[in-house]
C-alpha cells in the first residue's frame, strides 16, 4: 500500500512510519519540521517538507491510506496565536479528510493536540 503520514518527522509519526516501512508499505511523509525532527525521518520514505494545511498533491499522487498526525500540540501558543493553530490543526485536518475522500483512501486520525 502507498501511505501518507502527516507529521511523520514527529515522535509518534516517525514511529508509525518505521512500522509501516517494516511491513513493506511505500510511505510518503508530509511535515514542515516546525516540531518534527529531521533526524526522525526514515530514509526509506519519500519526504516532503511542506505545511499540511496548504500543500496540494498532484492528481497523479494516489494513496491507499492516510495517517494524519500533524498538528500543533501545545495549548499556550494557541491562546497567543489562535489563527496559527486553527490553520495547522483544523484546516490541515480538513485538507487531509478531503484528500482521503477524493482518493477513497483509508483515514486514521491521531488526535493528540489541542484545538
Amino acid at each position: 500500500m502507498k501511505i501518507l503520514v502527516t507529521g511523520g518527522a514527529g515522535f509518534v509519526g516517525s514511529h508509525a512510519v518505521d512500522a509501516l516501512i517494516e511491513r513493506g508499505h511505500e510511505v510518503v511523509i508530509l511535515d514542515n519540521l516546525l516540531t518534527g525532527e529531521k533526524e526522525n525521518i526514515n530514509l526509506k520514505a519519500k519526504f516532503i517538507k511542506r505545511d499540511v494545511a496548504s500543500f496540494q498533491f498532484s492528481k497523479d499522487e494516489k494513496f491507499n491510506a492516510i495517517f494524519h498526525m500533524a498538528g500543533q500540540a501545545k495549548i499556550q501558543p494557541s491562546i497567543k496565536n489562535p489563527l496559527s493553530h486553527h490553520k495547522s490543526n483544523l484546516t490541515g485536518t480538513l485538507q487531509m479528510l478531503t484528500l482521503a475522500r477524493d482518493q477513497k483512501a483509508q483515514f486514521t486520525f491521531a488526535s493528540y493536540f489541542s484545538l
